[in-house]
């Protein structure tokens, strides 16, 4: 039987990994540069010396946001920092959206997927107790000069 397109893809052997319960990212062999999201060639460089390595699967919360959908639970969107150098979109789950601090250790975990989705990566929370965290939080940074509002109109967005 011959192996499809997407099983020999990089994307299919970063779905493997996730399969294994391991986080996989390549490395871009003639810089030493950690490529995230999973490539055929190094992004910076074009080049083809790519390896696959296994993150130890521990980060730190970038930046984060927290979503609304009508009739559903708030849902934090984050940026984490991977310890080996890479930063990846996900989600830290097992905590109130609103606790999701920038600063905040995390631990990767899989989720299995099925048979709509293929397995993928979130986060966990590695403070037994998030208020603890010191730190800014993304509700407390603002991107604007002091003194200037949200930019939204009286009453809300329209």
């Amino acid at each position: 039987m011959i192996p499809s397109l997407k099983d020999n893809s990089p994307l299919g052997i970063y779905l493997e990994h996730c399969k294994k319960g391991e986080l996989a990212y390549q490395v871009c062999t003639d810089d030493n540069t950690p490529v995230f999201y999973p490539r055929a060639v190094a992004p910076g460089s074009g080049s083809g010396n790519l390896e696959w390595r296994v993150s130890k699967g521990l980060g730190t919360v970038y930046t984060t946001t927290v979503m609304y959908y009508k009739g559903e639970p708030p849902l934090n969107v984050a940026m984490i920092d991977l310890d080996e150098g890479f930063r990846m979109m996900s989600r830290v789950e097992d905590i109130d959206a609103m606790q999701v601090k920038i600063g905040m250790r995390v631990k990767v975990r899989m989720h299995p997927g099925d048979d709509k989705q293929p397995p993928y990566p979130v986060f966990t929370s590695l403070s037994p107790d998030s208020s603890a965290l010191t730190g800014r939080g993304a509700a407390d940074v603002s991107l604007l000069p002091p003194g200037e509002g949200s930019g939204m109109r009286e009453g809300g967005a329209k």
